[in-house]
């Protein structure tokens, strides 16, 4: 049987980052390992681009989720990934874990992944739903 140890296949874009892995929800951190086990099936090392935030980073952002300042929400690069690889992480998470995931305010259905942005920017936001929040 093979094994990796997927905590050194994610990359952090800020050490804070880093810090903040430990802090966020148990089930958040959990999907983080499972994706970062996919990645590396598939030749990616993932990297996280923002973990928690401030209300003052979310209105900078114009953030519309609190997702990220409730330790519920993770920001994962993209731009790396070949687009057929895209679509598929965003398939296999979205169905997997549909039942913990963040509801849509564009259609009202659970979504774990959406992909943001275009270019340099492009990202995956990552988000339990809003009853996993930790407000502490």
């Amino acid at each position: 049987m093979k094994t990796i140890d997927v905590l050194n296949n994610i990359e952090f874009k800020d050490e804070n980052d880093e810090e903040e892995l430990e802090m966020v929800h148990i089930f958040l951190y959990l999907i983080l390992i499972d994706m970062a086990a996919w990645h590396n099936d598939r030749g990616y090392t993932m990297v996280v681009t923002d973990l928690i935030s401030t209300e003052e980073e979310d209105i900078s952002l114009g953030r519309e989720s609190d997702a990220h300042r409730t330790k519920r929400g993770a920001d994962l690069r993209s731009r790396h990934m070949e687009p057929e690889h895209r679509e598929e992480f965003k398939a296999l998470f979205n169905k997997k874990y549909e039942d913990i995931a963040s509801i849509s305010r564009s259609d009202n259905k659970p979504r774990l992944v959406v992909e943001h942005g275009k270019g340099m920017n492009r990202h995956f936001h990552v988000a339990l739903n809003f009853k996993y929040r930790i407000t502490e």
